[in-house]
């Protein structure tokens, strides 16, 4: 569902152009749950932003769902991105000024969904993640592990077939960590969510279908000794 062909990326540092990702590649299939790893600077959160439509390649070819964007424009990449990826990350990024529901509905305000409706989707997806109770809370009333709850049902409201998570156990600690992983996997058991999950923490990777090492601009199957 998800396919990245010789992909290429670098960034302009003074003169100099500095290689990300070379030529890399990387298929995943539907309901598969994939990890990425990596040392920090190698090149995972720019293999997420492209993965995700938040940045274009220099090179290369991507497909989602077997409909080739390479060359779609920006307005349609945008609602491919609304309608077909949803994301998770360590910051949680919530508005701090919204409550829990009002930040779960973000994405469904870009469909002309009218706010009733909104608002009933959003409490079902808090249910779905055991935040009923707090729908009416701010971020600032709670805890670590429930913003991110929260961030995963925003993830999630818009029913993509793609959720890509950039370092979601990294602010927890331990405990809260596992409890945001099995719910991911009760996700990706139950609802045939596709994951792919950038992380540090090996802990995360091994409860993961497939592993995949960052290094030297592409992706391996070993990691680097």
């Amino acid at each position: 569902m998800l396919k990245l062909t010789n992909i290429s990326k670098s960034f302009c540092s003074g003169h100099t152009q500095l290689p990300i990702l070379n030529n890399l590649s990387l298929s995943v299939a539907k309901g598969e749950m994939l990890a990425v790893m990596g040392r920090s600077g190698s090149g995972k959160t720019t293999l997420m932003n492209i993965a995700g439509l938040l940045d274009h390649p220099d090179s290369g070819e991507f497909e989602i769902n077997g409909r080739s964007i390479t060359h779609m424009p920006d307005n349609e990449l945008s609602q491919v991105r609304n309608e077909s990826i949803g994301f998770v990350f360590q910051s949680f990024h919530l508005m701090p000024r919204l409550c829990a529901w009002e930040n779960v509905a973000i994405p469904l305000l870009y469909r002309g969904i009218s706010e009733q409706e909104q608002k009933r989707r959003s409490l079902a997806m808090l249910a779905k993640v055991g935040l009923a109770e707090r729908a009416e809370h701010k971020p600032n009333a709670l805890s670590g592990g429930q913003r991110q709850r929260v961030a995963i049902a925003r993830a999630l409201v818009g029913e993509p077939s793609l959720i890509l998570a950039d370092e979601p156990t990294g602010a927890l600690d331990p405990q809260v960590a596992q409890e945001i992983m099995e719910l991911f996997l009760t996700l990706n058991r139950e609802e045939r969510i596709t994951l792919v999950i950038i992380t540090h923490d090996p802990r995360v990777a091994a409860q993961c279908h497939r592993t995949l090492y960052m290094q030297s601009g592409k992706l391996s199957t070993e990691p680097r000794v």
